[in-house]
């Protein structure tokens, strides 16, 4: 008789807690850290041109890699201020298997600075919601939802500046 009374109270008690507890409480959905950068798969980066800027040219002849820069100067823009010379190079550090052609040739760089490159990371910043990003936090749930079926995006595009 007392078994019996115990399995009742007990029955209650989880009956109560599914009730109650069961519609507030948040469990695994998906949105885990693993899951938005699944969704990065849309990486773009920066161009063929834009990355070939980041590549460090060797001055002249680098003595400890032998590498050697060919400069061709092009045009220059003479102003009251400045002057802006644009040239190509090459440096001699070889072909990688991998490397695309840009906008001179294989293995040429245009040299015509400044500019900016962009690398796009999940959506452009001019579509996505930069405002809702700010008034809503990482760890809150609605947050994580709309980044979970793509609504928001989570990261930011990288602007880098050559001056």
């Amino acid at each position: 008789m007392k078994n019996n009374y115990f399995i009742r109270i007990a029955a209650l008690f989880c009956l109560m807690q599914q009730v109650l507890v069961g519609p507030m409480a948040y469990a695994q959905e998906g949105f885990t850290a693993y899951d938005i950068a699944a969704k990065a798969d849309n990486y773009y980066p920066a161009s063929v041109s834009a990355s070939q800027l980041f590549r460090k040219p060797a001055e002249d002849i680098d003595f400890a890699t032998g590498q050697a820069t060919i400069r061709i100067p092009i045009y220059e823009i003479h102003t009251a201020d400045f002057t802006l010379p644009i040239s190509i190079y090459y440096t001699t550090g070889g072909i990688k298997v991998n490397q695309l052609n840009g906008s001179v040739a294989l293995g040429w760089q245009l040299d015509a600075e400044p500019m900016i490159t962009r690398n796009t990371r999940g959506k452009p910043d001019e579509v996505s919601t930069l405002l809702q990003g700010s008034l809503i936090k990482e760890d809150s749930e609605n947050y994580r939802r709309l980044v979970g079926k793509g609504e928001t995006d989570p990261m930011q595009d990288i602007f880098i500046i050559v001056c």
